[in-house]
């Protein structure tokens, strides 16, 4: 028969195994947090640096169309200057024409009135 202080000394062995246990668990469960503590570190770490990739990115490309516009606007600035020589040059070769004609209309000999039209001679005779 099992005596009263075999079954006390079964008793105490058994909590003394249930609180090992118990400790044990608890200690991989101290662990376990403290290992996910360090890769939701890692984790915000990355996502962190994902964001400064993504805003490095993000700012090339912001710079490379700023330089795109830039280009944009000079070639406008360019075309509407050409446009403005062009048409510069013209009135010019207009002005020049015109100073040529005024020129050969000073030349042109102007007909009065009673001049001979055929020729000086007929009014003599």
């Amino acid at each position: 028969d099992i005596t009263d202080a075999q079954i006390i000394a079964s008793s105490t062995n058994l909590e003394s195994t249930s609180i090992m246990k118990a400790q044990e668990l608890r200690d991989k469960a101290k662990e376990a947090r403290a290992e996910a503590a360090e890769a939701m570190e890692r984790a915000i770490a990355l996502k962190a640096q994902a964001e400064e990739e993504k805003k490095k990115v993000l700012e090339a490309k912001l710079e490379e169309e700023q330089r795109r516009l830039q280009v944009i606007e000079e070639a406008k600035k360019t075309l509407l200057e050409a446009k403005e020589l062009k048409e510069k040059e013209r009135t010019q070769r207009v002005a020049e024409k015109a100073k040529l004609m005024k020129k050969k209309a000073k030349n042109v000999p102007v007909k009065k009135k009673g001049d001979d039209v055929t020729g000086g001679d007929t009014a003599q005779r």
